[in-house]
């Protein structure tokens, strides 16, 4: 029988991106989610830990990790593009894309205008001292990702789905 493990965590306050053409890595204000009932499950002790925006899961195991984002735009710019993407580890050093989506904002009326993103990555965690994951925001010009600590805006989940 697989033992599960459910986790979440959420950005506790909002990121601007740093500008045109940005891709930037959510490095800090991660907290793991506490309110509204919200329950975590596992079966093999802690959960998900995290330092300076990289995850490392528990145990190894087959996962499946999720990243939503909640942006928004204003001043009247549009931005062309605006992305959410899961970077990949498998050595602790080097980090790739495993998941990638882009979006837009239109701005029509120098009102903000929100989009949404939601990537997933199925991922092998064989060792949990190599195996970990980041999460990543791109935007063409400067958009705020939402954060807050009472509500999940932008966020990742991490489900153990099997063994390895």
């Amino acid at each position: 029988k697989t033992s599960l493990m459910i986790d979440a965590f959420r950005i506790t306050s909002s990121y601007a991106t740093s500008g045109t053409d940005s891709e930037d890595f959510l490095t800090a204000n991660w907290a793991q989610v506490n309110s509204d009932g919200f329950g975590t499950a596992s079966g093999q002790g802690t959960g998900m830990t995290q330092s300076s925006g990289v995850f490392t899961f528990p145990t190894t195991g087959v996962y499946r990790v999720t990243f939503h984002t909640m942006g928004y735009g204003g001043n009247g710019v549009d931005n062309r593009y605006v992305g959410a993407a899961i970077f990949s580890t498998l050595n602790n050093s080097s980090y790739d894309i495993a998941s990638l989506t882009y979006g837009s904002v239109t701005e029509t009326l120098n009102d903000n205008t929100f989009t949404n993103m939601h990537v997933t990555h199925i991922f092998d965690c064989t060792d949990t001292t190599t195996h970990k994951v980041k999460f990543q925001v791109r935007s063409s010009h400067v958009i705020t990702f939402s954060g807050a600590s009472v509500a999940n805006y932008t966020y990742a989940t991490f489900e153990r789905i099997s063994d390895t």
